[in-house]
């Protein structure tokens, strides 16, 4: 009888143990996604912020080649050089 109740006592050790492996595997898994998703969240901030740059560097570009032809355009002599 004793015996009985310590291989049920065992048994359900394994059971829990099981549980335990199976719950600290599936945290894991979703801890990893996790961080892969911040990952690549940082990542896209990153380009976001390099295009933004890129897109005001070529908006002040442009916007400085539209003031020169303007400037063409009414006969300042000194367009060219200013902008």
């Amino acid at each position: 009888m004793l015996h009985e109740r310590i291989n049920k006592l065992e048994d359900r050790q394994d059971i829990q143990q099981k549980i335990n492996d199976s719950l600290i595997d599936t945290c894991t898994r979703l801890l990893r996604s996790y961080l892969a998703q911040q990952q690549k969240s940082q990542d896209t901030a990153v380009r976001v912020k390099d295009m933004s740059k890129r897109q005001n560097d070529y908006n002040r570009s442009l916007a400085k080649s539209i003031r020169r032809v303007a400037n063409l355009a009414r006969g300042d002599e000194n367009a060219g050089k200013r902008c």
